[in-house]
């Protein structure tokens, strides 16, 4: 049997080919599976983000204003709702991926004010974004006008960490007042 025969008859030859075809987009197959999860788990804990942040401020701002003592109370009330609201996606009130903060901002003339600044939901960090001069979306406040920004961290793992880092989505939403001002209810303070 000489080089050419064998060569031919190799050609010819497809057994194995199935095989052979089916090794080849395995890998493509499971990264298609893997892409289609991890995109899908990603789209569920940014809805989930922000209706935790919504509906936390949703709370924050139909609160009364009371002594500091009583709000305070209530603000770690409302905080431990926070890890409830995200489940199954949180493991607690101690969770280190999750981190709210709800903010009192103050219109001021040209600046504004912040009144106090609430932190919690969770062990998890984040500073925050909203500041006195930079509200969301360039928001400008007249003279005494309040508003309740509520921002939200979330670091979302990947289910294969190794690939793919964290992300930490982040959110941030404001609101007016709603059974009048909020501002002495923690003035002055920053409880994160």
């Amino acid at each position: 049997m000489n080089g050419a025969s064998i060569l031919k008859r190799l050609r010819s030859c497809e057994q194995g080919l199935v095989f052979i075809e089916f090794a080849i987009c395995v890998p493509v197959l499971i990264l298609m599976v893997y892409g289609a999860v991890e995109l899908t788990r990603f789209a569920l804990m940014v809805q989930k983000t922000e209706d935790t942040a919504s509906e936390i401020t949703e709370i924050v701002v139909q609160l009364q204003a009371s002594t500091p003592a009583t709000f305070s109370s209530e603000m770690t009330n409302v905080m431990k709702a926070v890890t409830n609201i995200m489940n199954p996606y949180t493991s607690g009130a101690s969770d280190p991926n999750v981190w709210l903060i709800i903010t009192d901002v103050v219109g001021n003339g040209a600046n504004n004010t912040i009144k106090w600044s609430y932190c919690g939901g969770g062990r998890g960090s984040g500073t925050t974004r909203v500041t006195a001069s930079a509200l969301p979306d360039g928001l400008a406040l007249v003279n005494n006008e309040e508003v309740i920004t509520g921002e939200i961290f979330y670091r979302f793992q990947p289910i294969m960490k190794d690939i793919l880092p964290p992300i930490t989505l982040y959110r941030s939403l404001v609101y007016k007042p709603r059974n009048g001002a909020l501002t002495t209810a923690l003035s002055g303070s920053n409880h994160c």
